[in-house]
């Protein structure tokens, strides 16, 4: 078998920036989220979060296109400056616009959001004077999505993580800063936010400017508008099916059990998906070198990482089944550890599952076939939905985590079919039956007991022992 032509060090060094670039936002995180808690009050940060996933969602007003831009910049030769600009502007204004668009049309639905989640007295007042917030918001976001997906394009990863970790990390802090000197209503905290998000856009478009290179005024292409929304259309509707598929149930569980409840499954549900910076941050890495590469040299990226994602993750997700009660405790408190453990530990089992499909999906777009991960969400949306409501119906939040589960894992399956590589899921069933045996434990067995630590330190020993003679070497990162 002949050498691949690939760089295994360049992406593992992007992938290792990249994922600096989350870890160091995602510690601020978890350590800021009880003080948020103390300050502002539980109902009122389940609030915040509906407000952030609901910009999150209409944030699919960007079209697609900052996606697009990377696939664009990525299948560009090196020296081909004005097609880029010309790209990059295109793009940009596109963006612009769909987001001043998307921006207005929340406005002009937020009256019926409060009333869907029935809230009353001064929250429902502060979330009315919060509204004229989102007019700014949206455009925020679609703009910075162009500016990361052309950077990515370029493989500027240490300025795309530098910029967006500093944007990040100021969207937490401000925020809280307000909070603990006596200014915890949502009027103050929101725009607080958004100052960091400004942050990210300023320093990421003066990162465009030195690497894309922008020089002159902006040029703008009627013949970059088609393949731009050719690709970017159906990574639209994936954006459309996909949020709803992954924050649906906090919505669902809000109007079923009240925004406290929301509170009990986003906070587990944030913490363990801390868990896929390694995997999407190989996947932004991954990108540029699987639009650009052969078939047979893709193929060959998709075996390897595959194989190399399954030994990482299933190491990691093991060790937070088996330890996550002793640092909710410490964490949160008993009290709130009590309900956010059951949901974090399901949770765990499908974050491995999800993060195995990134390689397919990441594999179908790059090789122009956006549409296939797409129609698959398309498919999946009134399935889940249905068993979504059942769940939560029967068993509260913890049945939207199983339920959630069962979506990824059938997605899973048609991505890694509809790619060719079932093979490679296969490989991963070992490590899938060791995960079983640690999320049985933990059902099983108060933790952390004398039988249960017993019985943990030998389940770890074998993963670790199979994770080492199972990790790929032949292309190391």
């Amino acid at each position: 078998m002949s050498s691949p032509s690939f760089r295994p060090l360049r992406i593992g060094h992007a992938t290792l920036v990249n994922a600096l670039g989350t870890v160091i936002p995602g510690l601020v995180m978890v350590a800021t989220v009880p003080l948020y808690i103390r300050s502002i009050g539980e109902a009122r940060y389940g609030v915040l979060a509906l407000l952030w996933l609901l910009l999150g969602y209409f944030g699919v007003f960007d079209l697609g296109f900052g996606r697009a831009l990377t696939n664009r910049f990525a299948a560009l030769p090196p020296d081909a400056h004005l097609l880029r600009q010309r790209a990059f502007w295109t793009g940009l204004g596109l963006s612009l616009g769909a987001g001043c668009l998307g921006g207005g049309i929340l406005y002009a639905l937020g009256t019926h959001f409060l009333d869907t989640f029935s809230l009353t007295g001064p929250l429902r007042q502060e979330c009315q004077a919060t509204l004229p917030w989102v007019l700014f918001a949206l455009p925020l976001a679609t703009v910075l999505s162009i500016l990361s997906g052309a950077l990515m394009g370029q493989q500027a990863f240490v300025a795309l993580n530098g910029g967006q970790a500093l944007g990040n990390l100021l969207f937490q802090l401000c925020p809280l800063i307000l909070a603990v000197n006596h200014h915890p209503t949502l009027p103050a905290l929101v725009p607080a936010a958004l100052l960091g998000r400004s942050v990210s856009v300023i320093a990421l478009g003066l990162a465009c400017r030195r690497r894309i290179p922008i020089t002159g005024p902006p040029r703008f292409s009627a013949a970059e508008i088609r393949p731009l929304l050719h690709f970017g259309g159906w990574v639209t509707v994936t954006a459309l099916a996909g949020p709803l598929l992954t924050v649906f149930d906090r919505f669902v569980i809000g109007a079923l059990s009240g925004v406290t409840a929301v509170t009990a499954y986003t906070v587990p549900f944030n913490l363990v998906n801390y868990l896929m910076i390694f995997p999407a941050s190989l996947q932004k890495a991954l990108t540029p070198t699987l639009t650009a590469a052969s078939e047979p040299d893709a193929r060959q990226h998709v075996l390897h990482y595959t194989r190399l994602l399954t030994t990482l993750m299933t190491v990691s997700v093991l060790l937070a089944l088996l330890g996550l009660k002793t640092f909710l405790d410490l964490w949160l408190g008993p009290r709130l550890a009590l309900t956010t453990e059951p949901i974090g530990t399901v949770l765990l089992l499908g974050i491995w599952i999800n993060a195995l499909a990134f390689i397919p999906f990441t594999h179908l777009q790059c090789r122009n076939r956006p549409d296939l991960p797409a129609r698959f969400h398309l498919l999946e949306l009134l399935p889940y939905g249905l068993v979504l409501w059942g769940l939560i119906s029967t068993f509260g939040a913890v049945g939207a985590a199983w339920a959630w589960d069962l979506r990824v894992a059938v997605d899973a399956l048609l991505l890694f079919w509809a790619a060719g590589n079932l093979q490679a899921l296969r490989h991963s069933l070992g490590e899938g039956l060791l995960l079983a045996l640690a999320f049985a434990l933990t059902q099983l067995l108060p933790s952390p007991s004398l039988l249960y630590l017993a019985l943990a330190c030998p389940l770890i020993l074998l993963t670790l022992w199979r994770a080492w003679t199972r990790f790929p070497r032949r292309y190391p990162l």
